[in-house]
């Protein structure tokens, strides 16, 4: 297999402020998604498959409409060379003219959703719910600003802020009997507390903004393919929920959105987490080519040391989770958990790549990539849900679905920046493979825990997967392991 090709080290002091950046964001993650994690639990303990759809019904519906955030302007903040208090006060402008019209959009979806969920509860509560995108839109310049100066930790604390709060406010409103209207209290209180907290955290004000119409049209071309790219990709992301409200109802989707509420947070959080330190890493690099491509490998590498035990450690523990977590009552939700969880690998592979093409400005890139795939795999989840009305065969849906994201995002990359797809894989290879190893394990440990009790078993099985996955790290790729154990610049080493 070919190995990445080396380049020049980044500068030190850029790198190590980008990997104390992951570490203080996924320390972040950790708390937030821990937390988050314990208010879905104690969701789903009280509310059962019926209350969870609901609330499932409206996180979608508030995904759909947020897709358009911003335009695109707080990454073109990221990405933009100049600095311009008065362009970021125009950015500020028009992100607040776009939240006000998601919050329409939303109060009129409200009325035609109870057309597709058989509660009438879902009209009020997507009701209050429109209300949260101007609270939020009104910190995403600073978000932006904090993101392009490398100011990972607080971003990372205004996280940490909002989670806690909602947490706070969730669990209590429950304890006093709020039920699914404690879930809509608790969203605003994070969002509250997220956006209160850029604005003590990152010193910009808006002034008053460029308002002319060429100003705004060349900060929106940048944005166009970032809200194209969201767009399709969200809808090809949640084409599986949307397929299971349009043909199976309210409790198989409150089933299916427990199985995936795992993934989202131990997957998809921790790719979000590493992007919000990635891409505005790669975007400092995107004038030296070499530097950049070293810089992708060592992400690559990055992501799969990360990420990759996660995903197979917990389609290996599937079944102690959801019994333990939720209740034998959400039985179904194990075949779904485990496909969802592997869906992590091709993930893994692919995901930098986005990064990189926003990085060199050209996000289109992305655009392209999610067409085609949205092309494909939305109408196949779709079909496979009509047909089967099955929610495991919708979940392998979904990991075909990934693997192809993966292959056109390689292909790309190897054709616009002439990264091979074998080097491109061959980086994330070995933590893959360990991965595995580690799984194999703990399925032949679970076995002879079995008499222990589920929480036994799970302790053990959680100690016995580390145990083995940094032993094969150690045996399959040493030198670079313990590299990124001591947390090492990524450019300081080079996955072969």
């Amino acid at each position: 297999m070919s190995a990445a090709p080396e380049g020049p080290r980044a500068d030190g002091a850029t790198a190590r402020t980008a990997v104390y950046g992951v570490v203080f964001n996924l320390l972040s993650y950790l708390l937030t998604r821990g937390l988050n994690l314990l208010i879905t639990i104690m969701l789903a303990r009280v509310l059962m498959p019926e209350g969870m759809g609901l609330i499932a019904a409206a996180l979608l519906a508030i995904e759909l409409i947020d897709i358009v955030y911003g335009f695109g302007l707080r990454e073109m903040l990221i990405y933009d060379r100049n600095s311009e208090k008065r362009r970021q006060s125009t950015a500020f402008f028009v992100i607040c003219i776009v939240a006000v019209l998601q919050m329409l959009a939303m109060l009129a979806a409200a009325p035609l959703s109870a057309s597709l969920v058989d509660d009438p509860l879902i009209v009020p509560i997507m009701m209050w719910l429109a209300l949260l995108f101007p609270i939020a839109s009104a910190g995403a310049v600073h978000e932006a600003i904090l993101l392009k100066t490398l100011e990972f930790k607080k971003v990372a604390g205004a996280e940490m802020l909002s989670v806690i709060a909602k947490a706070a406010v969730a669990l209590s409103m429950l304890w006093l009997g709020f039920g699914v209207w404690s879930f809509v209290a608790s969203m605003f209180a994070a969002h509250i507390v997220r956006t209160a907290a850029f604005w003590v955290l990152c010193d910009w004000r808006p002034r008053r903004p460029d308002l002319r119409w060429s100003t705004i049209l060349r900060q929106l071309r940048y944005g166009q393919h970032i809200v194209f790219t969201s767009s399709i990709g969200k809808i090809q992301q949640r084409s599986d929920q949307l397929s299971i409200v349009a043909s199976m109802g309210d409790a198989s989707l409150g089933v299916y959105f427990i199985a995936s509420r795992i993934p989202d947070i131990v997957l998809l959080g921790v790719s979000i987490t590493l992007s919000k330190v990635v891409f505005p890493t790669l975007a400092s690099a995107a004038g030296n080519r070499e530097r950049l491509i070293s810089m992708y490998f060592n992400t690559m590498y990055g992501c799969a040391f990360l990420m990759a035990p996660i995903s197979v450690g917990v389609a290996c523990i599937a079944p102690a989770i959801v019994y333990l977590l939720f209740g034998e009552e959400w039985s179904a939700a194990i075949p779904v958990l485990v496909i969802l969880a592997l869906t992590g690998i091709p993930k893994v592979v692919g995901w930098s790549a986005g990064d990189v093409f926003k990085a060199t400005g050209r996000p289109e890139l992305l655009t392209y990539v999610n067409i085609v795939q949205t092309t494909i795999v939305t109408p196949f989840v779709f079909a496979v849900a009509w047909i089967t009305r099955d929610l495991v065969a919708i979940a392998l849906a979904m990991l075909v679905g990934q693997v192809v994201f993966t292959l056109l995002s390689l292909g790309a990359m190897k054709r616009y920046e002439g990264v091979g797809i074998l080097p491109s894989f061959g980086a994330a290879l070995k933590p893959i493979i360990a991965s595995f190893i580690m799984g194999a394990v703990v399925l032949a440990a679970q076995s002879a825990f079995a008499s222990l009790g589920l929480g036994v078993n799970l302790l053990l099985s959680i100690f016995v997967g580390s145990v083995t996955y940094t032993a094969a790290m150690l045996v399959i790729d040493g030198k670079n392991c313990i590299k990124w154990l001591k947390v090492m610049a990524p450019d300081r080493f080079q996955p072969t």
